[in-house]
């Protein structure tokens, strides 16, 4: 059985073995890796489960845990999906298209979360922004703050290889 990772526009962890990956048509792809305990080649299903469609209108896409999916668009909309579906594989959805969440996030060179509704950005400069969706278990336009928070300097891209060299 081989995947061929490399094929794949993007991939990105669910957590709990759950692995997303998006092909360059769109579709999401769900895999779970059944080995992720003992580094074995044990998956549940030989294939991965197509469980979304038009993915490849999103610059980025990332996890937000338990079933959270965030994706920012070309035009910088942040927008929000649950996948219900994310223990079994099936293509099932808390809503039939994303919830629009935040606007301006197409300005960030790399934008991840930390769990429980923390995103983290990271500016053209190198500041590492933190900001707090309160809306994530529901998909609302809710946040701590309206706008973010600098927690960190120097997340440039130019220092972070000169830590790990060329």
């Amino acid at each position: 059985m081989a995947f061929g990772w490399g094929t794949f526009r993007h991939v990105f962890s669910g957590g709990d073995g759950i692995i997303y990956a998006i092909t360059e048509n769109g579709d999401l792809l769900w895999y779970r890796h059944e080995g992720r305990y003992d580094g074995t080649f044990r998956w549940e299903f030989s294939e991965g489960k197509k469980v979304g469609i038009g993915w490849n209108m999103f610059q980025n896409v990332f996890s937000g845990g338990d079933g959270v999916i965030y994706g920012i668009t070309y035009s910088g909309d942040l927008l929000w999906y649950r996948h219900e579906g994310r223990y079994d594989g099936t293509f099932r959805w808390a809503f039939s298209e994303g919830k629009k969440v935040g606007i301006g996030w197409g300005v960030f060179q790399n934008v991840f979360s930390g769990g429980d509704g923390i995103i983290y950005a990271i500016t053209e400069n190198g500041d590492l922004m933190w900001y707090c969706h309160e809306g994530r278990n529901d998909g609302t336009f809710r946040w701590t703050f309206s706008e973010g928070k600098k927690v960190g300097v120097g997340w440039v891209p130019s220092n972070i290889r000169q830590v790990f060299g060329d």
